[in-house]
């Protein structure tokens, strides 16, 4: 704020052109790839310059009051055609405060005639935040079509590619994908949604190798998850995080050879494995395949993950007894975020 008080409108433009050239500098860089995330990174940059003039306008309306604020525009101003998309693409923070120049100077010139109407011609009158408004949204509409053209020029994302193999292979199942919220809890939560849906057609609970049976009162539950302890209960992901972090203590070389820093019987690697596990039970640190097993035989309960263009892959595979609960089923993506892996409920159509 205090930069836009003080600062001339032309050194701003100034300052725009200069922090937009190292944008650019920047988003050069990118593949073509990411340059939906380049235009977004500079459109973005291009909102916030916006923004910035507009703050000045205003903040010169107050210093300039008997200014007036309005302006008729002619018919030929009305049907005057938009720049095509390609030229909006070269739009630079300097033709921006230019713009933000020539509106500031039309608004004040169309102003100037007396209240009687001798105005600049016989159109529509303006606010200049109605013109600003109407400049944004112009702005706004052409960036969507540029950032759409991009992307068709680019064909199918790694995310589209990757959902549309899943569909192919889970719509013959009669199974669809069901988003779960994308927080660092995904594979807890996806799990706690399997379950929910399971409980609710079986009427059971899961009865896991931790001994634990699903949905006991919480002031029964516990988080230490010491090696001595009474196995945690519960089926929220919450929950789930705790009981997968007690069989991966109370079993720990199962699960200890995977993890380099963990392999060894040393001081260190010891250390290294109570910091893990603890991150397990109460962080939102992403589960993979090792903590899925683990929550499988928490459980008690078989979970099939299906992904994109690898086999079905099974866990606790020796709960899956005939005449028995049905298998817990999620979904592994790579490509669901530009965070990248995430987990997915998956459920009947």
């Amino acid at each position: 704020a205090d930069a836009v008080r003080h600062e001339t409108l032309d050194a701003m433009s100034a300052r725009h052109e200069t922090e937009m050239t190292a944008i650019l500098a920047v988003t050069a860089g990118f593949s073509k790839r990411d340059r939906d995330k380049a235009m977004r990174l500079e459109g973005g940059v291009r909102d916030w310059h916006y923004m910035e003039v507009a703050a000045w306008e205003e903040l010169d309306d107050l210093r300039n009051p008997s200014v007036s604020t309005t302006v008729a525009t002619t018919d030929s101003q009305a049907h005057e055609p938009t720049p095509p998309v390609h030229e909006m693409a070269k739009t630079s923070v300097s033709d921006s405060g230019c713009a933000g120049v020539h509106c500031e100077q039309t608004v004040r010139s169309g102003g100037g005639g007396d209240s009687g109407g001798g105005g600049v011609g016989s159109g529509t009158v303006m606010t200049k935040a109605m013109l600003r408004r109407q400049k944004k949204e112009t702005e706004e509409r052409e960036r969507e079509v540029r950032i759409n053209e991009e992307k068709s020029n680019m064909g199918p994302s790694a995310r589209d590619r990757e959902e549309a193999a899943l569909k192919l292979l889970l719509t013959p199942l009669h199974l669809r994908i069901k988003d779960i919220k994308a927080d660092g809890h995904c594979m807890y939560r996806s799990v706690e949604d399997q379950l929910v849906l399971r409980n609710s057609k079986d009427g059971a609970h899961a009865h896991g190798e931790d001994g634990a049976v699903g949905e006991q009162s919480p002031e029964h539950e516990i988080s230490d998850g010491g090696q001595g302890a009474a196995p945690p209960v519960g089926e929220d992901f919450a929950s789930l995080r705790r009981r997968c972090a007690h069989v991966m203590r109370k079993s720990q070389w199962d699960y200890r050879p995977f993890l380099a820093q963990c392999a060894e019987d040393s001081t260190a690697c010891n250390a290294a494995w109570v910091a893990y596990c603890l991150e397990v039970e109460d962080s939102a640190a992403w589960g993979g395949q090792m903590e899925l097993g683990a929550l499988a035989k928490a459980l008690g309960r078989c979970i099939k993950v299906y992904t994109a263009h690898m086999p079905v892959v099974v866990m606790g595979e020796e709960f899956a007894v005939e005449g028995g609960e049905a298998p817990l089923v999620v979904c592994f993506q790579q490509h669901a975020f530009g965070l990248g892996e995430h987990y997915n409920s998956v459920v009947g159509l």
